[in-house]
This record gives C-alpha cells, structure tokens and sequence, in this order.
C-alpha cells in the first residue's frame, strides 16, 4: 500500500519503529504514546506559524525550542515517517510524555 494511504498511527509506528531493526530510543509505540504525539504535533503546528522565539500552545505561552523553519521541516518529515530528536525537546517543553516517552527521560515537576 502507497505511504499516502497510511493513517497517522501507521506513520507514527513506522516512525518511531524505523523499519530497519532500529526504532528510536526513548519513544513508545502504543496507542495512548500516539494520542500524546498528536498534541506535540499540534505544538510543532503552532511553533511553524509562529514568527520570533515564543509560541502559544493550549493557553501557555513557551519559548520555543527551535525555529519555526525548523518545525515546518520536522512536520514535512512526520508525514514521511522520518524521526527528528528536536520532536522530543518539544514533548517535553509542553509536558506530553506521560505515555510518548519512556520514564528514564520524562520532564521533573
């Protein structure tokens, strides 16, 4: 089946999973682990549109952890299932990693 016809979650296992015996380090694969990239995606959405260095998400305001190019460029990459570790630094700037990464590298309250 043609990657155009994949849905999300197929990305997001392919993604994650690497397909060649090599799946990145520190990520989940379930389900929930996806609902919770899907609000870092969002994030990313809202750094790529975002002039300067601060972004908005869910009412919060952050500094963001990379460009807005650079988020444009990783979101153009999602859809290809190619992994960028700056996805990652945005999960754990926005807190969303209760289920998307693994404990050893979750964010200290």
């Amino acid at each position: 089946m043609k990657m155009s016809r994949w849905s999300e979650y197929d990305k997001y296992v392919v993604m994650v999973d690497g397909g060649r015996d090599i799946s990145v380090s520190g990520v989940s694969q379930g389900y929930q682990a996806f609902l919770e990239f899907k609000l870092v995606k969002s994030a990313l959405q809202e750094i790529a549109k975002s002039p300067g260095k601060m972004y908005t998400y869910k009412g919060e305001i952050y500094k963001s952890p990379i460009t807005a190019a650079k988020a444009a460029r990783i979101l153009e990459n999602i859809e290809i299932c190619k992994w960028d570790s700056d996805i990652r630094e945005v999960a754990k700037q926005i807190g969303t990693v209760t289920y998307f990464l693994y404990p050893s590298i979750r964010r200290k309250k």
